[in-house]
């Protein structure tokens, strides 16, 4: 019985190189082999087959390609995320210090009442918990950023660190916006 399967030194059917391109940069956008085949069969009306697209990542080394991208998009999502959490931190930080800042002028005017001095503490206090609570925000983040360097640098399977990555973005996304 003959084995099924492109081996080396056995032709494909010939696709133009621009459908190859095209499929390499699904490939590279994080599609499976069956998603691509598809859209290759939809393009050529041809029918290509997830076992050709194998084929065809593993004769040009796209997953060397992918993987590069993929650690190259991960850098630049890091940055921006990293960006806009210490943004929005150092904003809460200014709001906290102006509260405690408000606060303390407020002590020093001397015309001030007792039931006026008690609500005086309370803006200090909550400024300073909120202060805490920013700092311990971003020692959590610098921790999350460690853990998920450590996952990186173990995982090797790329659709693995795929799916990790992805979940972690729609997670931080989250959290921006909250």
């Amino acid at each position: 019985m003959k084995k099924r399967g492109a081996r080396k030194g056995v032709r494909t059917p010939h696709y133009p190189e621009e459908i190859k391109i095209q499929a390499k940069e699904l490939y590279l956008r994080g599609w499976n082999t069956g998603e691509i085949a598809r859209m290759v069969k939809e393009w050529t009306g041809r029918g290509a087959t997830p076992r050709l697209i194998g084929l065809w990542i593993e004769q040009r080394g796209w997953d060397k390609e992918r993987a590069a991208f993929l650690e190259s998009f991960s850098k630049k999502l890091t940055t921006k995320t990293e960006t806009q959490m210490l943004e929005r931190a150092e904003e809460q930080l200014d709001a906290y210090k102006q509260m405690i800042s408000m606060g303390l002028k407020a002590i020093k005017d001397k015309s001030v009442t007792v039931d006026k001095a008690s609500e005086i503490v309370d803006l200090i206090d909550k400024g300073i918990r909120g202060e805490r609570q920013v700092s311990a925000g971003l020692v959590s983040w610098k921790y999350i950023e460690k853990v998920v360097s450590i996952i990186s640098e173990e995982i090797e399977d790329d659709e693995i660190k795929k799916r990790i990555a992805s979940r972690l973005q729609k997670a931080t996304v989250e959290l921006l916006h909250a």
